[in-house]
């Protein structure tokens, strides 16, 4: 007999199964294609935000050729209202001029009415403009009265008395000057370029809301938040920004007598440095009187030095006026010893009473000092517990009124529901009745 085939063993670690791979393999394909079309939402919404972008500038450029346009014509229409109030004055000097020639013909020309036409005497604005010397003058055409220009600064204008008070060559002069005002003005707005019509075929904002679209389409869990939710939350970012604030003031609080404290210690520290100053010098007085009474005791000449500067001139003094051949009298030197020591200790005497004056009036300094900042901390911390406290119960208040106008909000509509219920079958009823009956 032949020994049966092999088996092939099994391996001793599980194989992973295909099916979960090629799962996770088509999930990571789905995800980078979402990928993919989201960088492309992304691009058309880049170049929709360069092209409202752009669209903002021209606009912004056309507003601004069409207010110079506007202030143009603005000026244009004030130097020709200037400019028939000119050509009114110089109709009523003419007519005054006239008046009197026409009364020797036998018409006053002035007594006309206006409806009437001006006879052959009787000279025309018109003829008297064209007849007159000025350059540069056309037919005019009278207008109405001129109304006063309110845009234009009287005390600024070259022009600015009434024309009626002018006579003919300066009204001719002063037409001259605003007819060449105005045609510089109308030159100038014939230069410039006509408001151009927008593109009609771009379209900024349709483009930007449909690859918003297809980006919100990408998106399947996002959704438009609700009224109710968005004012919820700027309610709780209110809340948030008020605590903030209320926590900032109080750290401004604290910082000012943080201040006040450190402004009260600058005192104190010249305090200490004076009364140090003090004990140094009393340091080197002791010193310099341990060393005069040495130099006494031995019988020295030179002098020694004292606390006292008038002491030490004068030992000065008297040292250079003695004689070198005379030797210094030990009782004088002696007196003089005493007398410095005295003078010595009864400074010292008043440097320890203005010492212990300074250490009293610090210590009651520094006391005053704690008291206060014992006092300012408390009212501080008491203040922010306060403050926070109240923010908390306006925070639960708020919570609470919430939940109660859901609950009102699920009564009613359970009530209306029960409403509507009854009424139903009350109308059946009634129509069972009917049948009834």
């Amino acid at each position: 007999m032949s020994p049966p085939p092999l088996q092939p063993r099994a391996p001793l670690s599980p194989q992973p199964s295909a099916g979960p791979g090629r799962e996770q393999e088509e999930r990571l394909q789905q995800l980078q294609g979402m990928l993919a079309r989201l960088q492309e939402a992304n691009r058309e919404l880049l170049a929709a935000l360069g092209e409202c972008k752009g669209e903002a500038e021209r606009l912004s450029m056309e507003l601004g050729r069409r207010e110079a346009r506007c202030s143009g014509l603005r000026l244009a229409l004030s130097c020709s209202e200037r400019c028939g109030g000119a050509y009114i004055a110089l109709l009523d000097l003419l007519r005054a001029k006239v008046a009197p020639e026409g009364g020797t013909r036998g018409g006053t020309a002035a007594e006309r009415s206006p409806g009437h036409e001006p006879g052959p005497g009787a000279a025309t604005p018109e003829q008297s403009l064209d007849c007159a010397p000025g350059p540069g003058l056309a037919t005019p055409e009278p207008s109405g009265p001129a109304e006063p220009d309110s845009r234009e600064d009287p005390a600024d204008s070259p022009w600015a008395h009434s024309p009626r008070g002018m006579e003919e060559g300066a009204l001719r002069e002063l037409i001259r000057r605003l007819r060449a005002e105005q045609a510089a003005v109308e030159g100038s707005l014939l230069d410039a370029a006509e408001p151009s019509e927008p593109p009609r075929e771009r379209d900024p904002r349709g483009r930007a809301e449909r690859a918003l679209r297809e980006a919100r389409a990408l998106l399947p869990g996002w959704r438009r938040p609700e009224k109710e939710e968005l004012l919820q939350e700027l309610a709780v970012l209110k809340e948030a920004l008020a605590e903030l604030r209320t926590r900032l003031q109080l750290a401004q609080k604290e910082k000012r007598a943080l201040e006040l404290l450190l402004a009260a210690h600058g005192p104190r520290e010249a305090a200490l440095r004076l009364l140090l100053r003090e004990r140094e010098r009393e340091r080197h007085r002791e010193w310099d009187q341990e060393r005069d009474g040495r130099d006494g005791a031995s019988g020295s000449s030179s002098g020694s030095s004292s606390g006292s500067s008038s002491d030490e001139e004068a030992r000065m003094g008297r040292g250079a006026a003695m004689a070198p051949g005379n030797p210094p009298d030990p009782e004088r030197t002696r007196e003089e010893l005493l007398r410095i020591r005295a003078r010595t200790e009864q400074l010292r005497g008043r440097a320890r009473e203005l010492a212990l004056a300074l250490e009293r009036g610090s210590a009651a300094s520094r006391a005053q000092q704690g008291h206060s900042a014992t006092v300012t901390l408390e009212l501080l911390q008491a203040h922010s517990s306060l403050a926070l406290a109240y923010r908390g119960a306006r925070r639960k208040q708020a919570e609470q009124l919430r939940r109660l106008q859901a609950r009102a909000a699920a009564l009613r509509g359970q009530h209306g529901r029960r409403e509507r219920a009854l009424a139903r079958t009350l109308r059946e009823l009634q129509r069972g009745g009917e049948t009834c009956i």
